[in-house]
């Protein structure tokens, strides 16, 4: 009996072991480079061809004609866009097999206001696909629908006003249309200028807003506040 038990002890450490070194060489040995996928395997899946201070333009590395397309769109509005003060900067996320990037500009020579404005572009890509992503898709993808987003999104502009009248940014001589008023926001315009984005495995919606006001609001924001949480999968 006791021969038998050494035996099935020393078969269990045995199989324990091989399966211990399968998964050595699984995840050692496991792409997670994405070279398949990229026209230069010697690059990140996103990189900086451009970095200049506080600018920094991306390239798409990724194989396919619609991503070919969007590179050429950020370079011809880079050149545009760069000039004097005004920067570019952006955030990528790889999520399963989606590539969310989000392209941040900001304008300080706006000839209708004189503070700083913030836009974006955000692409998202299959990258197993090559096949860029609708906002449809992004919404179907992840179960949701606009009456969702929309609720979700008035919903944290909401605890935005709340948390500032709580830090007394303003009293009564602001109510919440006229906070929306200097977000650059009106009751029926929620869903105006968002982008869908994904991190951390969650669909977010990027979506800027003013933040510079006659109370001092821009120090309150930061730049994750443009980030709006829709899903929540842990």
């Amino acid at each position: 009996m006791e021969k038998n038990r050494n035996v099935r002890i020393i078969a269990m450490i045995g199989i324990l072991s091989m399966f211990i070194i399968y998964l050595i060489y699984h995840y050692a040995t496991k792409d997670t480079s994405f070279n398949k996928y990229k026209v230069d395997k010697s690059k990140n899946i996103v990189y900086s061809i451009y970095g200049n201070g506080d600018t920094s333009v991306p390239e798409i590395n990724i194989k396919g004609a619609g991503v070919e397309a969007i590179n050429t769109a950020i370079v011809d509005k880079a050149n545009d866009f760069l000039n004097g003060r005004n920067t570019i900067s952006y955030d990528f996320h790889i999520n399963g097999k989606i590539l969310s990037i989000a392209i941040k500009y900001v304008d300080y020579y706006d000839e209708v206001v004189k503070y700083p404005v913030i836009t974006f572009d955000v692409y998202n890509i299959n990258f197993y696909e090559s096949k860029i992503l609708s906002s449809n898709d992004m919404l179907s993808i992840y179960g949701v629908n606009e009456a969702d987003v929309k609720e979700i999104v008035e919903g944290k502009f909401v605890d935005f006003y709340n948390d500032e009248l709580e830090k007394g940014y303003f009293h009564d001589e602001c109510d919440y249309a006229c906070f929306l008023y200097q977000r650059g926001i009106t009751d029926d315009n929620y869903m105006d200028d968002i982008y869908y984005y994904v991190k951390d495995g969650n669909l977010y919606v990027l979506k800027p807003f003013k933040v510079y006001s006659p109370f001092g609001e821009d120090k309150y924001y930061k730049d994750e506040d443009y980030y709006i949480q829709i899903t929540d999968y842990k």
